[in-house]
């Protein structure tokens, strides 16, 4: 008699096209600032502890978002790290954000 596993099913999560939407705003904000976003599924088991964050190599300056964090955490990550860059928003990029990051990124960056 032969055992046969069955094959785990991906689980895969929809991505609301709001979030995304934000997402990619954000991304470009960066982008427009001399950063390159990346979305990647870091590194993870025993012994590591891999975080979504920033480092500069080849002189590019790198942000890698974590593809396993939920769309809100990768949204306030990009949230925050604007405002630790000290990068201003102007009206017509704050525009399409929701109202909560509207005034996360007003209010920190005055």
């Amino acid at each position: 008699m032969k055992i046969i596993k069955k094959k785990k099913k991906k689980t895969v999560i929809k991505k609301d096209s709001k979030k995304e939407s934000v997402f990619k705003h954000l991304s470009g904000v960066l982008s427009g600032s001399g950063h390159e976003v990346r979305r990647e599924p870091l590194k993870q088991g025993h012994g590591w502890r891999v975080l979504s964050g920033a480092c500069e190599a080849n002189d590019q300056n790198l942000i890698f978002v974590d593809r396993r964090l939920t769309q809100d955490e990768q949204i306030n990550f990009l949230a925050t790290r604007i405002v630790s860059l000290g990068i201003a928003l102007s009206e017509d990029e704050l525009a399409p954000l929701p109202e909560r990051l509207q005034n996360l990124l007003t209010q920190k960056a005055a």
